[in-house]
Order: structure tokens, then sequence, then C-alpha cells
């Protein structure tokens, strides 16, 4: 008959739990140049001992201990991941939504208004999340290139590149 671990032997650093964990981290894609990697390492380490504490009040063998630690970990990832992507997706909607509120705030004359209303039109479905970032920040909140770089916590030079990148989209459809 196995004895039971108690929590003091139970050891987060181990080869096995370590498996057990960047086993879950690779089942979801979150790999160690991924960007939130430590974030989601943390996560998973904390739901590891939160797993192991509640297993060890219920009545398992100690078999079942790394099946019921990996789902837990796995359910935990999954849980974090759609909330990640929910954010995402709320935050590209608000993106819109303050194009749309940029169109309504210029105040500028007929003709112009005519040709932004058909630059919103024609180009906006082809920038990405950045250009149409950058657009809120210049026309919205009227800040310049070093401000935007702060509060995207990008550098400069990728500032300049979504700056240029949407230049050349309106040259490509506006261009007579």
């Amino acid at each position: 008959m196995q004895k039971k671990m108690t929590y003091d032997d139970f050891d987060i650093l181990s080869p096995e739990n370590q498996r057990l964990i960047h086993g879950a981290l690779k089942k979801y894609g979150i790999y160690p140049h991924s960007q939130q990697y430590e974030d989601y390492l943390q996560l998973a380490r904390l739901t590891l001992l939160e797993a192991y504490k509640i297993f060890q009040t219920g009545n398992h063998p100690n078999s079942r201990l790394n099946v019921f630690i990996y789902q837990r970990i796995c359910w935990k990832l999954t849980d974090a991941l759609r909330k990640e992507q929910r954010r995402q997706s709320k935050m590209a909607r608000s993106t819109d939504e303050q194009l749309q509120q940029l169109a309504e705030k210029q105040t500028i004359s007929e003709a112009a208004s005519i040709e932004y209303q058909l630059f919103i039109e024609t180009v906006l479905p082809h920038l990405t999340a950045a250009e149409r970032h950058y657009l809120i920040d210049v026309f919205l909140y009227d800040l310049s290139v070093v401000e935007i770089a702060r509060k995207r916590q990008v550098s400069r030079s990728t500032v300049y590149k979504w700056r240029n990148r949407l230049a050349l989209k309106y040259l490509k459809f506006f261009q007579k």
C-alpha cells in the first residue's frame, strides 16, 4: 500500500510537476518565446498547488494525482485564454466605436467630410488593429509618435511603420 503524500512532501519544482505544467502550456501553444508565457506559467504553477490541495482533501488514489492536476491546469488555462480572447474582442469593438466617434467629431468642410467618410468606408476594413489604433491616437487624441509608442508599449520605429503602412494603403485606394 502506498503512503499518501502530504502537502509538505509536495515539490512544485520536481521534474514530474514541471512536465505536467509545460505539457499543459504546450497543449495550448504557449511557448517560452510567447509574450505572456511567464503569466501563464505562474498561473499553471498556482493551479498545480490548488489542485494538489483539492486532491488531498478528497478520497482519491495517488495513482490519479497527475491526471487530476493536469486536467485542472488545462481547465484554468482554457479559462484564462478565453478571458483574454474576450478582452481583445471587446477592445477591437471599442476601436471601431472610437473610429465612428472620430468621424462624428470632425468639424471640417463638406467636401473634406465626404472624402473622410469615403476613406473610412474604403480603407478601414483593410487596416490592421495597430493601424486603427494609430488613427484613433493621432486624430481623436492628438498624440505624438512618442506618446503613441508609450501608450501602446511599442518602439517609435513600430509607430512609424504603422504610419507608413497606413499612408501606403491610403495611396493604394485614392491614387488617381
